[in-house]
């Protein structure tokens, strides 16, 4: 893939987080307080009212960090050869797709169809699949996996993603707090989540063992804390989680963004 082509994935990416903001805001206002009330009240969310808040808080603050990312890479540093950049939009653009469980309060004051918000819970699952594997992946480059295997790199993250997006069952009769169906076997795939950032953490120090030069290191942190706060926004927040959270995620995004771009400046 050139270089020309991702900056105008970028782009794609940017205006593709603009809209889903904008769209999740559109279904949250048009549903109104009482709508969205009655979505609680009516059995869609079992916590409290301040839980229920800050989960409506948490999936826009995920939004409006998939944005903001996907701005800086857009226009600001997308001329850069970074692969791992590249990586790092989609996780970005994974946090936008979280708009599939604000979309599923704003439908929910009507009488929601069950395949839709099947649709929407498989949607949303699939862009956390492509985030965590995203991440992944930039770290194995980070290891001198050759960038002309981007392509392939790209169709395996979509291929994975899909397919345990697909296999998760999921609980029509129960909603968790997230305001997702509720999916079976979390605590296999809780797990599997950490496993798979255990193996990023690795390939990082392996990165900076091997090079010399603490970007690695930094990035390698900078990814726990990304990962980290996106988890946290992702769940069942409560008020005390939402700044730390936040700033965690942003900070690990700015980290790792900066030192990329500054390491392959020359490059």
């Amino acid at each position: 893939m050139t270089i020309s082509r991702r900056r105008g994935l970028y782009k794609l990416f940017f205006g593709f987080s603009v809209a889903v903001l904008v769209l999740a805001a559109t279904a949250l206002i048009t549903g109104g307080a009482a709508g969205l009330a009655n979505t609680r009240y009516f059995g869609l969310h079992q916590g409290s009212q301040a839980q229920f808040v800050a989960g409506i808080t948490a999936g826009l603050l995920c939004l409006a960090a998939g944005l903001a990312c996907n701005a800086v890479i857009a226009l600001g540093i997308g001329k850069s050869i970074s692969v791992e950049i590249f990586f790092c939009s989609l996780w970005a653009l994974s946090l936008s797709l979280e708009a599939g469980r604000l979309l599923i309060l704003g439908l929910s004051r009507a009488e929601i169809n069950m395949a839709i918000l099947t649709l929407l819970t498989r949607v949303v699952l699939f862009g956390r699949y492509i985030g965590l594997s995203a991440m992944f992946m930039a770290s194995i480059f980070s290891n001198g996996f050759k960038q002309e295997r981007l392509n392939p790199a790209i169709m395996i993250i979509i291929f994975f993603s899909l397919l345990f997006a697909s296999i998760q069952p999921l609980n029509t009769g129960a909603i968790d707090n997230d305001f997702l169906m509720a999916r079976g076997y979390r605590s296999l795939s809780g797990a599997f989540d950490l496993a798979i950032i255990g193996l990023i953490a690795a390939n990082y120090l392996i990165a900076w063992r091997n090079n010399g030069n603490r970007t690695f290191l930094l990035c390698g942190l900078a990814s726990l804390a990304m990962l980290g706060g996106a988890h946290l926004l992702r769940g069942s927040p409560s008020w005390l989680l939402l700044i730390p959270a936040l700033a965690a995620m942003g900070a690990g995004a700015w980290v790792y963004l900066k030192n990329m771009y500054v390491y392959y400046l020359w490059r």
